[in-house]
């Protein structure tokens, strides 16, 4: 007898030893939710019944992803599903790492390691500006250029 197939069904309880009038019931996989469904054994030997609706979980996004110096496409999967995490603008780092939806976590390799990358543009300027305090600032950072001892405003 053919057993109803559908995605993310689990018909282990039903795949062997079931015998003509008996009962079995189908599951949903792991990774996957849904309720269970009973299907009979007829005197045909055909079973009756139909397959759960199995609806595939969502993975939980850990907060080591949603860091500044991340991106991620990890938001929407589900079981089965890959997503890539990788440097955000302004940092550099490895390459695309991919990650895999397990439920209830995302599983793979290590985390991409960023690094903020230096600012080397726009440094303030101009007649009696030290503006020294900005020099080798890296993204997030900041500084606060004064006027030198040649005269001209010194912020509080």
């Amino acid at each position: 007898a053919t057993l109803p197939v559908a995605v993310g069904v689990n018909n282990s309880g039903c795949s062997s030893g079931v015998t003509v009038g008996a009962t079995c019931v189908l599951t949903c996989d792991s990774g996957f939710a849904g309720l269970p469904q009973n299907i009979s054994c007829n005197t045909g030997g055909v079973f009756h019944g139909t397959a759960p609706t199995c609806v595939a979980q969502p993975c939980d996004v850990p907060a080591t992803l949603n860091v500044a110096q991340l991106n991620h496409s990890c938001s929407a999967v589900v079981q089965g599903q890959r997503c890539q995490v990788w440097c955000a603008d302004g940092y550099s780092g490895a390459a695309v790492t991919e990650l895999s939806c397990e439920p209830p976590t995302l599983q793979g390799a290590s985390l991409p390691t960023c690094t903020a990358k230096a600012c080397n543009r726009n440094i303030p300027y101009g007649q009696g500006l030290d503006a020294s305090a900005c020099l080798d600032k890296k993204l997030g950072e900041t500084c606060l250029p004064v006027c030198n001892a040649t005269g001209g405003f010194v912020p509080d």
